[in-house]
C-alpha cells in the first residue's frame, strides 16, 4: 500500500481540471535522469530572448548573435544559441554574463527588439499536478502478458503508477496510482507485443478494459483459496519513494518490508513455485512512453 490510511485526496475541483492527458496528443513523460540533469545544468547560465509577435518571427540565430555582440561586446559572449519555438535560448559561460544580459531586459537588433529573461527549465511548459489517488483494475491481459513491462505503454500518459499486482486467480492487474481525476483513465485500451519480421514487424494486440476507483473507495479483492497470485510490487522510482515520504511513510520501514518480500520470493523460488508467483520489482515505467 502506498497511500495513507486517511484515503484519497479526492477529486480536484472542476475548475482545476484544465489539462487532461487524454486530450493531449503524444503526451510523453520521463523522470529526470543523471543524463537529463547534466544537460539541464548546462543551461544554468542561459537567458531567453522572446519575440512579442511569434507569428511574424523570421529572425535567425546569426541575427541574434550579432545583436548580442553589438549590444554587450565582451561583457557577455554567447557559447551557444538554441531555437525554442519562436524564441531563442542563449547560453553563457558564467552567471555574471547571464545576469548582465538579463538585467538589460531588451535585446535590440537591426529592425527588431526582443524581451530578455532568465531561462527556466519550466519555461514554455504547462504544469499539471496529479494529486488524486486512484485504484485501477485492468482485465483482459492474456496469461503470457502478466508482466509489469506491459503497464507503462498502456497507462503512463494518464497516471503515475505507484504499485501493481497481477492477480492471476481473477485475471486482472490492480494498480494504485496518482492521476488528475478518475475521468483521466480511459475505460478501454490495447496492449500487445511487437515481433520482428523479415519485411517489417507484426503487432499482436489484445483489448483490455479498465475500471477506476478513488483509492479510498476501491473494493477489496479476495484471493481464491490455493491461488498463486503475485504479491503487491512497488515501482522502482525516485518519485514513488518521495511520494511515500510525503505521505508519512518511513523509507527504512518500507525498505525493510520490501526486503522481507524479496526473501519470501526467494523461498518460493527454492520451493519450485517462483516461476508462477514472481513479479519483477523493477518497473519499466520511464522507458516506454
Amino acid at each position: 500500500m502506498v497511500f495513507g490510511d486517511s484515503g484519497s485526496p479526492g477529486e480536484p475541483p472542476l475548475e482545476e481540471q484544465v489539462v487532461d492527458a487524454r486530450s493531449v496528443q503524444d503526451f510523453s513523460l520521463i523522470e529526470p535522469t543523471n543524463a537529463t540533469e547534466t544537460v539541464e545544468a548546462q543551461f544554468a547560465n542561459a537567458v531567453v530572448a522572446t519575440q512579442p509577435d511569434p507569428a511574424s518571427a523570421t529572425l535567425s540565430i546569426t541575427e541574434i548573435r550579432f545583436a548580442i555582440e553589438s549590444q554587450f561586446g565582451n561583457q557577455a559572449v554567447p557559447v551557444a544559441i538554441t531555437r525554442f519555438r519562436s524564441d531563442f535560448v542563449i547560453q553563457f559561460a558564467t552567471l555574471h554574463e547571464r545576469d548582465t544580459v538579463a538585467l538589460a531586459e531588451i535585446l535590440s537588433g537591426h529592425n527588431f527588439s526582443m524581451l530578455l529573461l532568465p531561462w527556466s527549465s519550466q519555461y514554455g511548459a504547462t504544469t499539471v499536478d496529479w494529486n488524486t489517488a486512484v485504484t485501477i483494475d485492468i482485465s483482459g491481459f492474456p496469461p503470457h502478458a502478466f508482466d509489469p513491462a506491459t503497464l507503462g505503454p498502456l497507462l503512463s500518459r494518464h497516471c503515475s503508477i505507484q504499485t501493481y499486482q497481477f492477480i492471476k486467480s481473477k485475471g486482472i492487474c490492480r494498480i494504485d496510482a496518482y492521476t488528475l481525476s478518475t475521468r483521466s483513465i480511459p475505460k478501454n485500451g490495447y496492449m500487445g507485443f511487437q515481433y520482428q519480421k523479415v519485411d517489417g514487424v507484426r503487432n499482436v494486440v489484445f483489448p483490455v478494459t479498465m475500471k477506476t476507483y478513488l483509492y479510498s473507495e476501491a473494493p477489496k479483492l479476495e484471493e481464491e483459496p490455493g491461488g498463486l497470485d503475485a504479491p503487491v510490487e512497488k515501482t522502482d522510482s525516485v518519485a514513488s519513494w518521495d511520494t511515500a515520504e510525503e505521505l508519512g511513510y518511513d523509507r527504512e520501514v518500507l525498505e525493510e518490508a520490501y526486503d522481507r518480500q524479496h526473501r519470501a520470493n526467494m523461498r518460493l523460488e527454492r520451493s519450485g513455485y517462483y516461476g508462477h508467483a514472481n513479479c519483477s520489482t523493477f518497473l519499466f515505467l520511464h522507458h516506454f512512453f
